[in-house]
């Protein structure tokens, strides 16, 4: 460590060391043994009208200034009474060394008799001159300086180490300053540096403590040790600056560390903020947060003050400063800004999100939206099946998107996002409905009314809610047409009722709500247009599906008590018969002729009259893994079928 005071005929005299403050070696209550565990050391201030720190009296010599530290008889220098602390250079890579050091230096420069401006309003005074860079800070004139802010004197700072090392419950963290004291007609009354390392972690051995050691050394990464760091420096080094006299006869109450737990949060309302103050005993204590109001702290045990302050819901402050003060029964008042952070409250909720959209896609539906702010921790989605509500929460994103895969098809829904700001404050939700369609096309498609029949151009479709629909004549759909069916869709037919397909069709039932066709002559497949039937019954009709030409898959569905046969496969068609029940056709479950090439995988044929298929295509069938009662054998398949893997 290096210091130095500057005299008119000895220029390198070597300053002596103040006293350290006394040993605390008393218990504190919960809050402030812990609260004070990762505290600092600070100076403290009495207060005064003039926008400037009036310093505790710590001397009562009447000189104007306190000897040399070097031979007796040193000559004595005249000292500045009125000092602003500039802007620091930081020569290290830690962006937080800047506040954490220049704070903590302001502080403990507090207590050495000298009047400070707060740093705030030396910042504004800067900045209204036109410096904000501290390495052209010191470019500047130091009487333009001293004119623009005010005062007698100015201390330049120049941060030359900040380093952290972390290794699981130990950390180490080292810290350099250099200080120059300079008065305004330029002469440098007092210099100085001194690099620190602090420890954390891996002291105590019982389970709390090892869990204490831990959060300790984690801390060490963050602010509140880091300033601790900076305060063990200064303590070291602040005490070799020279001090003015004192101003009069009686000193203000003396503040040690003020102390808060609200480093690093934003608080909101139900938060409980608790802030702890270590000074003289016998005192009035209290602490300001700036911009809001006071609270007064009960001391317990001595001189120990604190207090739990429950956050109301009204209150907004950003970057505000933690000030304790300290009073005597005389009204002497000595204050601190608490070095370990500023205050945050927010209880203003955040906007609505923007631009809030619900779109199908496959089997789930996907929501998207836009933030309204930056500071936004996580969105809330609630889903309801009324406009109206109930809302339960299904989930929170940290991205403005979030896919709901719990959804049925065809299925209508409402959805409400909410922004939940780091504050823990939440805004107001937007609500959108969506529904989850197998197809885009069932939102766009003109419904259909019974009873059915005709001819069918362009894109229409069936609704549950329209039903039930009578079909006694033929209903075309023609090449140019597509005819979509909802679930729980219900079709009944007479006798020359019939549907025949050469454009799309999709039958999109499922298992709580099939689509059903009673009766009537089935339906032809007559086209190469896509055509997917899915969970639909198709009872007592003659032939069920007569399939021409095409690729239809089929899949899921029960064809039961047919009059004639399930399915007439001819031509060259290519249909996909999947996992359906096929029972009680009374003219064979499946018959197979032309050049047609069906698939057969996982079905249960079961009572079928007077065989479960018959191939007479040129092509053998692929009819592996199905289910035959009774079993599959030549009086059951004929004809080349290859039905292995059958399953009883």
């Amino acid at each position: 460590m290096e210091t130095t005071m500057i005299h008119p005929s000895e220029p390198h005299a070597t300053d002596r060391p103040l006293e350290e403050p006394p040993t605390r070696g008393r218990d504190a209550t919960r809050l402030c043994a812990l609260l004070l565990a990762v505290g600092l050391l600070g100076g403290c201030a009495a207060a005064g009208k003039s926008g400037f720190v009036a310093m505790p009296s710590l001397s009562t010599s009447s000189q104007k200034s306190e000897p040399a530290p070097t031979t007796p008889g040193a000559p004595k220098v005249e000292l500045p009474e009125r000092v602003a602390v500039l802007p620091f250079l930081n020569r290290t890579k830690a962006d937080e060394a800047f506040d954490i050091m220049r704070k903590t230096i302001f502080n403990h420069l507090s207590t050495r008799n000298y009047r400070l401006p707060h740093l705030h309003d030396v910042d504004q005074r800067l900045a209204a001159a036109g410096w904000s860079d501290p390495a052209a800070i010191e470019q500047v004139d130091t009487g333009k300086l001293a004119d623009t802010l005010g005062v007698d004197g100015v201390l330049y700072g120049e941060i030359t180490h900040f380093d952290r090392i972390y290794l699981g419950i130990y950390a180490q963290i080292a810290v350099g300053v250099r200080l120059r004291l300079v008065a305004r007609d330029g002469r440098e009354v007092w210099r100085g540096e001194d690099t620190v390392r602090t420890h954390a972690g891996g002291v105590s051995m019982t389970p709390v403590g090892l869990i204490l050691n831990a959060l300790t050394a984690a801390a060490h990464l963050r602010e509140v040790n880091m300033y601790r760091a900076a305060d063990d420096l200064a303590r070291e080094l602040i005490p070799k600056i020279p001090m003015p006299p004192r101003m009069g006869s009686v000193a203000p109450p003396r503040i040690l560390q003020v102390v808060h737990d609200g480093v690093g949060r934003i608080l909101h309302y139900g938060d409980r903020l608790k802030v702890a103050m270590e000074g003289d005993p016998n005192r009035k204590g209290f602490v300001r947060i700036e911009g809001w109001r006071s609270f007064d702290l009960r001391e317990e045990p001595k001189g120990f003050y604190s207090a739990e302050i429950t956050i109301p819901p009204k209150v907004n402050i950003r970057q505000a400063a933690l000030t304790g003060v300290l009073a005597d029964d005389n009204g002497l008042e000595s204050s601190q800004v608490s070095p370990l952070g500023l205050i945050t409250i927010d209880n203003q909720p955040p906007a609505p999100v923007e631009g809030l959209t619900a779109t199908a896609t496959g089997e789930a539906i996907r929501l998207q939206w836009r933030s309204p702010d930056r500071d936004i921790y996580a969105f809330a989605v609630a889903r309801a099946d009324h406009a109206l509500g109930p809302f339960t929460p299904i989930g929170r994103s940290k991205d403005a998107r979030f896919t709901d895969r719990a959804v049925r098809p065809f299925a209508t829904y409402y959805y409400r996002v909410a922004a939940i700001d780091l504050a823990g404050n939440r805004g107001e939700a937007v609500t959108v409905p969506a529904r989850l369609l197998p197809d885009p096309r069932f939102a766009e498609a003109a419904p259909l009314a019974s009873p059915l029949g005709g001819e069918l151009h362009g894109l229409h479709v069936l609704r549950a809610a329209d039903g039930p629909f009578r079909l006694q004549q033929p209903l075309r759909v023609a090449p140019d047409g597509v005819l979509l069916v909802e679930p729980g869709v219900s079709i009944v037919a007479g006798d020359q009722g019939a549907l025949r397909i050469e454009g799309t069709l999709r039958m999109a039932g499922t298992s709580t709500a099939p689509i059903r066709l009673q009766g009537g002559r089935g339906i032809t497949l007559a086209g190469t247009a896509p055509v997917v039937i899915e969970q639909a019954t198709i009872a007592q009709a003659a032939i069920a599906f007569t399939i021409q030409a095409g690729a239809p898959r089929i899949h899921r569905c029960r064809i039961i008590d047919s009059r004639y046969s399930a399915f007439d496969i001819q031509g060259v068609s290519r249909p996909q018969i999947l996992e359906n029940e096929i029972a009680g056709a009374s003219s064979g479950a499946v018959v197979v002729s032309g050049r047609a090439q069906p698939v057969l995988h996982g079905n249960l044929l079961h009572d079928n009259q007077p065989f479960h298929l018959q191939n007479g295509s040129v092509y053998r069938i692929d009819a592996t893994g199905n289910r035959w009662r009774p079993p599959a054998g030549p009086t059951t398949i004929l004809g080349d079928v290859d039905y292995s893997g059958a399953q009883p």
